[in-house]
């Protein structure tokens, strides 16, 4: 199934973003290999799993980067700038985001007690 049938799937479910940052870890410790640190700098203040949530955050709610950071702002409490969220969500590769969602969408049907996807 396509990616935006994927999204169209996440829009239509009633996840919480802590729910969402609960499958994020989840998806982390199954898929994710961090590479060594081969550059001098800071460690990143917010880690993998959070960026995630707030993608589906926007994804699922079809907000604007900025919107997407207000809103969580709102329930969270701390969120990262515009400029990195915007960096961090890049700089991740494409297929890896494809696999967090269909994670996402696997979980959402298992729950629904759906089978397909």
């Amino acid at each position: 199934m396509d990616l935006c049938f994927k999204i169209g799937v996440m829009r239509k479910t009633s996840l919480k973003p802590k729910e969402i940052y609960g499958l994020a870890k989840q998806f982390l410790d199954l898929e994710w290999q961090p590479s060594e640190r081969t550059k001098r700098g800071r460690h990143k203040a917010y880690d993998d799993a959070f960026i995630l949530t707030l993608m589906a955050v926007q994804n699922l709610y079809d907000f604007s980067f900025r919107e997407t950071l207000e809103f969580c702002e709102q329930l969270i409490g701390k969120v990262p700038a515009l400029s990195t969220y915007h960096y961090r969500i890049k700089t991740m590769p494409t297929e890896f985001i494809q696999r967090f969602i269909a994670f996402i969408g696997r979980k959402i049907n298992k729950k629904n007690g759906k089978d397909s996807f």
